[in-house]
């Protein structure tokens, strides 16, 4: 805390002397982060994006800053931008999905859950995200592949199995949404996939 108090009028001077230095706005900008000096922090973040649009900084920077402000038509150009710079982070198209989703347009949000998935195959968030979206699209086949995909990666969660079923079940498969509403049921006694056992 003390090192950032010294830092940042040094850094400021460091910009005043040199108006272009990237490593001057990266410091400062993260040392604003840190203290939590959103608005300050975003003007640097910008001005730096304008220096070296390639840093993920900048992308990264903003696109939390806009996140937390529930600012969610400002975060998702920071997110794609984000997401062609580090192509190596299934949160970034994971953020932009679940943007796109809440804004209505679960066809896009699909392509980035999609994105994040092919960076992270074993999300279960993600696995879940892109079933539920394709629930909503009446897309129950795909929605069965995901929630499949969730039992496979956690075999001792009954909700996963339970979705597989409700699916299956959409589907006209009896013998699947039995299969699934059983194994949920073994898990949990009160699994509301009880009702698909016809018990």
């Amino acid at each position: 805390k003390a090192y950032e108090d010294e830092a940042l009028p040094l850094l400021e001077r460091l910009i005043q002397l040199d108006p272009q230095s990237v490593s001057a706005h990266e410091h400062l900008a993260e040392n604003l982060l840190r203290r939590d000096e959103l608005t300050r922090a975003e003007e640097m973040l910008k001005k730096l994006q304008v220096l070296c649009p390639a840093d993920p900084l900048s992308w990264r920077g903003l696109a939390g800053i806009y996140v937390e402000r529930d600012d969610d038509e400002s975060a998702l150009p920071q997110l794609i931008e984000l997401s062609r710079i580090e192509q190596n982070d299934h949160i970034v198209p994971w953020k932009a999905g679940k943007i796109l989703w809440k804004k209505g347009q679960p066809k896009e949000a699909i392509y980035w859950f999609r994105q994040a998935l092919a960076i992270d195959p074993a999300s279960c968030g993600l696995h879940k995200a892109l079933g539920d979206v394709q629930m909503q699209l009446g897309d129950t086949a795909e929605a069965l592949r995901a929630y499949t995909a969730l039992t496979i990666i956690e075999p001792t969660n009954a909700k996963y199995f339970e979705q597989a079923a409700t699916a299956a079940a959409k589907l006209g498969d009896k013998a699947k949404a039995r299969d699934f509403a059983k194994r949920a049921v073994d898990l949990d006694p009160t699994s509301p996939a009880k009702s698909l056992l016809g018990e």
